[in-house]
């Protein structure tokens, strides 16, 4: 099987849905030894994942990196169409058309943003991080919310939901009417950067941080 991730949120500035994207991916890469079994779609086209990590954008802030020249060309005028409001459709569209000519490649579509950005004919693994626009739709842009309201059929639809915590899982029950053995959690795992619950503080760092070791979270 081969099975496409969703790795477009890493085309910007990182925020949680890229970092949670770009480590699962990273994850999956290091457990797996079909490397071709995993393909990245990057927002411009689907490419084998080890080769998309190896490359190195998908570590930074997702400004670039080394793709053909029709491709570095194609994710030009996204990012310029993006930049101005009226011409957004404009970059939805040739999005949603990178996807629609890259989904042969794969079996599967794991949507780390929801919903793939175009029209799929293959199986879809939809994320579901939380459902804010619901409850809370007056944080969110308003194209946001209708977006998401346009998408809850699509979603429904889904043979599997994915989301991150049972709190999700109990509101996507409560909200959408989704039966309970048709939502998958996949919680969040912990970045090796952070400490080991089991380590001892260094005690000057902490003292120059006017924080006390047991005292802190």
């Amino acid at each position: 099987m081969r099975i496409g991730l969703d790795l477009s949120s890493l085309r910007q500035p990182h925020s949680g849905v890229a970092v949670y994207a770009g480590q699962l991916a990273r994850a999956l890469m290091a457990g797996t030894t079909a490397e071709e079994a995993l393909l990245a779609f990057d927002g411009l086209g689907a490419r084998p994942l080890a080769r998309v990590l190896a490359e190195g954008w998908a570590d930074g802030t997702g400004a670039g990196g080394p793709p053909g020249v029709a491709e570095r060309l194609l994710g030009t005028a996204i990012r310029a169409a993006k930049a101005i409001g009226p011409l957004m459709p404009v970059a939805r569209a040739a999005r949603a058309a990178s996807f629609v000519a890259a989904q042969h490649r794969f079996d599967l579509f794991h949507g780390l943003t929801t919903l793939p950005p175009g029209p799929a004919w293959r199986p879809i693994l939809p994320l579901l991080y939380d459902l804010s626009t619901l409850r809370h739709p007056d944080t969110h842009p308003a194209a946001r919310v209708r977006a998401f309201d346009r998408a809850l059929p699509r979603i429904a639809a889904a043979p599997l939901l994915n989301t991150i915590s049972e709190f999700s899982r109990r509101e996507i029950i409560a909200l959408l009417g989704v039966a309970p053995e048709r939502i998958v959690v996949t919680r969040p795992g912990v970045d090796p950067f952070y400490r080991a619950a089991d380590s001892t503080p260094d005690a000057a760092a902490l003292a120059a941080l006017d924080v006390a070791p047991g005292r802190f979270l």
